[in-house]
């Protein structure tokens, strides 16, 4: 994807504002989705380990292969792998889709509007509740391995 050099010429009068003007929902909203991907990775390589009963550190290859997968890639096998049921899969595939049309319009996107801004904090609302649900799922994952 190439960018319009009239939109970085104009990124400080633009998405600067933006930004400002919503930062805390609009950095939020990028924290989690951080987060998710965190999580995503981490059941990866977990799963790896409670594959070979802990006793096996994936080689770096693979850690490393890993951290250059994608959003989607890493929410397909974490699905494929069972960690993450369908219900589970399809709230963080609607987020992610959600969030890649604010972050690749944020040029375009009016956060005078209140249907904006309200669009914004609900997805960090959603967001937000995921990573709780994700959260619990790696802190049971963790603790089955160290049973083991």
């Amino acid at each position: 994807m190439f960018l319009n050099p009239r939109a970085v010429e104009s990124a400080p009068e633009t998405i600067i504002p933006k930004i400002e003007k919503e930062k805390s929902s609009i950095a939020a909203l990028f924290l989690e989705s951080s987060a998710i991907e965190s999580y995503l990775s981490s059941f990866i390589s977990l799963t790896g380990k409670k594959m070979s009963k802990g006793t096996h550190t994936p080689h770096n290859g693979v850690e490393e292969s890993i951290k250059k997968m994608g959003f989607n890639q890493l929410l397909s096998i974490t699905n494929d792998l069972g960690v993450i049921n369908d219900n589970l899969y399809k709230k963080l595939n609607n987020f992610a889709e959600r969030r890649n049309q604010i972050a690749h319009n944020l040029i375009g996107i009016d956060l005078d509007a209140i249907e904006n801004t309200n669009e914004i904090k609900s997805l960090v609302s959603i967001g937000l509740e995921l990573c709780k649900s994700l959260s619990k799922l790696h802190t049971e994952m963790l603790y089955s391995l160290t049973e083991k």
